[in-house]
């Protein structure tokens, strides 16, 4: 075979083959494309798009996350003190009276003298009568009384002398109970002497 006919189908071959990896190189996005596909700019069509999908355009091209926002927290709302109201102070205190007879006429109630009922008292304020109690079967009489000062003054009964005084006067705080006593001594009625009697 003459050398030109060799040296015309090697080129031909040669041609055919690079004509194909231009085009595989097109397909692919690699380089290696023909200079003919190249655009005016000189840019190879596809390897632009190669570019982009290579890791080292991906790590360019990711975006960084963004960072957090912190969460204002609100401030704690302070504990309420605990409010401790007072108990109110009694309007009212007690008043208690009793009644006795008084043996030994020394003033003073004795485990062995008697308590006398349905003696009356009358409790007062200045001029002004608040009320008037009655000793109960047990020589006792006890009433509640707003506070303040009272006087308390026992009602005589014929037969009988006071050992302790008539009349008392008295403060009456609120929530407490007082005592008051008040003593007599009945007299012993005199049997009249007759005297010597006249003989005959």
């Amino acid at each position: 075979m003459p050398r030109s006919i060799v040296h015309l189908r090697l080129a031909a071959v040669l041609l055919a083959a690079w004509l194909l990896a231009g085009c595989a190189a097109q397909d692919e996005g690699v380089p290696g494309a023909s200079p003919a596909d190249a655009d005016a700019g000189g840019t190879v069509p596809g390897a632009g798009s190669a570019a982009a999908g290579s890791p080292r355009a991906a790590a360019t091209a990711a975006t960084p996350p963004a960072a957090a926002t912190p969460t204002a927290t609100p401030p704690s709302a302070p504990s309420p003190t605990p409010t401790f109201t007072p108990a109110p102070t009694p309007t009212n205190g007690n008043l208690c009276i009793q009644k006795f007879s008084d043996l030994d006429q020394d003033g003073i109630l004795d485990t062995k003298e008697p308590l006398l009922p349905g003696w009356a008292f009358t409790i007062s304020q200045g001029q002004s009568l608040v009320m008037t109690a009655v000793t109960t079967s047990t020589g006792g009489v006890c009433f509640p009384l707003p506070v303040g000062t009272y006087t308390v003054a026992e009602v005589l009964q014929a037969g009988w002398v006071p050992t302790t005084p008539a009349s008392q006067t008295v403060f009456i705080p609120g929530g407490t109970m007082v005592f008051l006593t008040f003593g007599n001594h009945q007299l012993t009625e005199q049997v009249p002497n007759p005297g010597p009697t006249a003989t005959d």
